[in-house]
């Protein structure tokens, strides 16, 4: 994998990050229940924004995906299962355990492992 390729992988890997932590933001602040909650989520910028992300990290990664081969890029996504709860921990002050950070570790290293011998 080239130096290129990684820096979209990072991109992809923060854009979908950063795509859940918005989700996130904008659903705390939907108001109701059923129909109500629904029409208030229409109305939250925040979920529009994440959706927008998406489909953008989507088209990065298909593109990425012409170049660099699954079994390679995939296990990259995986940092995000370590991001999202160490920024939700920043932002929302929702509590990690040492059992979650031991997991983020783990990943982080499963991913260096394959980014490494790729």
């Amino acid at each position: 994998m080239t130096l290129n390729q990684a820096g979209l992988c990072a991109l992809c890997v923060l854009g979908l990050s950063g795509g859940q932590l918005m989700f996130r933001a904008g659903a705390v602040n939907i108001k109701g229940e059923g129909l109500a909650a629904l029409a208030s989520g229409l109305h939250q910028p925040l979920l529009w924004g994440a959706l927008v992300l998406y489909g953008s990290m989507t088209i990065l990664w298909i593109q990425l995906l012409r170049s660099v081969p699954l079994n390679i890029a995939y296990p990259f996504i995986a940092l995000a299962f370590g991001l999202v709860p160490l920024f939700s921990f920043v932002l929302f002050n929702e509590p990690i355990s040492t059992p979650q950070l031991c997991g983020i570790l783990f990943i982080i290293s499963g991913v260096m492992i394959i980014g490494f011998s790729a």
